[in-house]
């Protein structure tokens, strides 16, 4: 799963964004 939400975020090129995400989703 974490593969999956990464894949997306990783194109645009962008691993601050991702980063961010991987935060929200840890916390839920």
């Amino acid at each position: 799963m974490r593969k999956w939400k990464f894949k997306p975020f990783v194109r645009d090129g962008q691993p601050v964004r991702a980063t961010g995400y991987v935060n929200f989703n840890f916390a839920l």
